[in-house]
């Protein structure tokens, strides 16, 4: 079985999953969303950062459940190192659960991770050097699959949601002449630390802006 089947297969079970919890109570909503990033860190040693990157998502949950179901695409990442520039893209397919509510102290807050595999594309650049003309600009393309995992916290405004998430990508190696005469493993992974905004959109009617189910009010029935 290919991977696209795998996603695919994924997605139809997930879809299963939370058609059964509609049944039994709850609104599901889509979250759309997006972020950048502020630090990042490649997993390739001698590579330092050059652009900070920039994602869009969307989820699917249900707030009857504690678990997400979310595609991702993070681009715009860049690294160098001399005379290259690697830019690595990710496109995630993820689950994504809440791991604790401070209903306690505040219900509008939640600590949640996420995990999943991923499709990565890169670019390996050569800018070149001073009066050598042969390799510049040259670009290597290479792919391949991997995985994503993180953890962020969410603060919640109504319907908006704003959270810093620290993030993994494990794409492994890429494979890129880099003006040798063979080809060189280089790590297309990275760590990043981000801060993301999404609004919720109910696909139920009845939902309340603080995610809450409300029950009805009591009846006094008068004698």
């Amino acid at each position: 079985m290919t991977a696209y089947r795998k996603c695919l297969l994924i997605v139809v079970l997930f879809t299963l999953f939370y058609s059964k919890a509609d049944a039994q109570g709850g609104y599901p909503y889509l979250e759309i969303g997006a972020g950048f990033g502020f630090w990042k860190q490649s997993l390739q040693s001698e590579f330092a950062s050059k652009q900070l990157p920039f994602y869009g998502f969307v989820e699917y949950g249900n707030t009857s459940r504690k678990m997400q179901f979310g595609l991702a695409v993070n681009t715009h990442t860049g690294f160098h190192f001399e005379n290259f520039t690697l830019q690595p893209k990710f496109a995630e397919l993820y689950l994504k659960y809440t791991l604790a509510t401070f209903d306690k102290v505040n219900d509008n807050f939640h600590l949640f991770g996420k995990i999943g595999g991923a499709f990565w594309q890169t670019t390996l650049t050569d800018l070149g050097k001073p009066g050598v003309v042969s390799f510049e600009g040259k670009e290597e393309n290479a792919n391949g699959l991997g995985m994503v995992a993180g953890t962020g916290l969410a603060m919640h405004a109504g319907k908006l949601t704003i959270a810093p998430v620290f993030s993994i990508f494990l794409g492994g190696q890429g494979e890129y002449l880099a003006g040798q005469f063979e080809k060189q493993n280089i790590n297309v992974g990275y760590y990043q630390a981000a801060l993301q905004f999404s609004y919720r959109l109910y696909l139920k009617k009845g939902a309340t802006d603080n995610q809450k189910i409300k029950c009805p009010p009591s009846i006094k029935i008068s004698r």
